[in-house]
């Protein structure tokens, strides 16, 4: 039975932990984002002992690679991709949207597709659409709000973590505090890792899905 190791530091809260195919082994979350990238080694240490694990039991490392905080996800990718290349276990990068889909499809209680609207910055979103069970039919991808109409349907539920969004559907609103729920992930990472579907380590990067946004500094005088 595979041992999994998860990483999540694309949002304001961190989560680290390990499952297998039965059971959440051990967990870890921290909700301050500025501290996640001192703390995410200890907190990587602290999981493997509440698990009894050595790090060289994890068969598979399983990463939330954005879209989501740009240092995050470089921390996260780093740590993910450094633990993988040295113990030559796979890496499986999963889209944050669909976690995000994943985790409520229980409380879905229509036939429709549902729509994954995150905030980006103001003006612009990210952008997923899901069956109510939580599988893709249209891709992550970057929008403007001018074309937000044009991408949903009425019918179709939104999570977000924008309460304001410009639209009139049936909203859920993510909680800020918002970390994937381990049993769906742990699920779809178990489905994943029997397809191979690994992440190749020399290449891989976050689904940072823009261009970093970057100020030109003032002149000084």
């Amino acid at each position: 039975m595979p041992d999994f190791l998860f990483i999540d530091t694309a949002a304001q809260t961190a989560a680290i932990a390990i499952a297998t195919e039965e059971n959440i082994l051990a967990e870890e979350l921290l909700s301050n984002q500025k501290e996640q990238t001192a703390a995410i080694n200890i907190m990587i240490e602290n999981v493997l002992k509440k698990a009894d694990k050595p790090l060289n039991d994890i068969d598979c490392f399983c990463l939330c690679a954005g879209p989501g905080s740009y240092t995050g996800l470089r921390v996260g990718m780093s740590i993910a991709k450094g633990m993988a290349f040295a113990l030559q276990k796979p890496l499986i990068c999963f889209n944050r949207l669909q976690l995000i889909a994943l985790s409520y499809k229980n409380a879905i209680s229509t036939t429709a597709d549902v729509a994954v609207i995150l905030l980006a910055r103001k003006g612009e979103y990210f952008r997923a659409l899901y069956t109510p069970d939580g599988m893709e039919k249209e891709p992550a991808g970057h929008i403007l709000e001018e074309e937000l109409q044009q991408k949903i349907s009425p019918e179709q539920t939104i999570i977000t973590d924008y309460p304001e969004l410009p639209v009139n559907n049936e909203k859920i609103i993510l909680p800020a505090a918002f970390s994937p729920d381990l049993k769906a992930w742990s699920a779809l990472a178990q489905q994943l890792f029997r397809e191979k579907q690994f992440a190749d380590l020399a290449y891989v990067e976050p689904f940072y899905l823009k261009a970093a946004f970057t100020t030109t500094p003032k002149p000084k005088i």
